[in-house]
């Protein structure tokens, strides 16, 4: 799949205006057996005259793997950089199973990892690394 879209912005208590330019192209399947994947990339372009104008470049995957009728193990990757207004890159990673417990009901063990380190030398807040372990108990309403 490929999404492109551009937006043009004119503000008109002010000259400032505001431009921007998405992309976003991914590949999903399902080949035969138990697994399933999904890989993408997504970009963003600003332009115009704002102080807060961001340029991004992201690569996203997505691997699981059927293990029984009710139950999945999936890993996902998110990488990216954001430059101009409020630089940083960021690296996160999930490992997580899933078991249906009824229907539209699972429950979801999940371990995660996050880094976000900021690239504007004049700011020293809003780094971090994060690790976490999370267990949901999950409803989905579509049939």
């Amino acid at each position: 799949g490929l999404s492109l879209t551009e937006s043009h912005t004119q503000f008109l208590s002010s000259a400032n205006e505001s431009k921007a330019t998405t992309m976003d192209w991914f590949m999903a399947g399902t080949p035969k057996g138990p697994w399933s994947y999904r890989m993408g990339v997504n970009m963003l372009l600003t332009g115009g005259q704002t102080l807060y104008g961001q340029n991004s470049f992201g690569l996203d995957a997505n691997l699981s793997h059927k293990l029984s009728d009710r139950q999945r193990l999936s890993f996902l990757m998110h990488s990216g950089r954001t430059t101009g207004y409020l630089p940083q890159n960021e690296n996160y990673f999930l490992l997580s199973h899933e078991y249906q417990v009824y229907q539209n009901i699972a429950l979801r063990t999940s371990y995660a990892w996050r880094k976000l380190h900021n690239s504007d030398p004049t700011l020293i807040a809003g780094a971090y690394r994060a690790r976490g372990l999370d267990i949901e108990l999950t409803f989905d309403f579509i049939p």
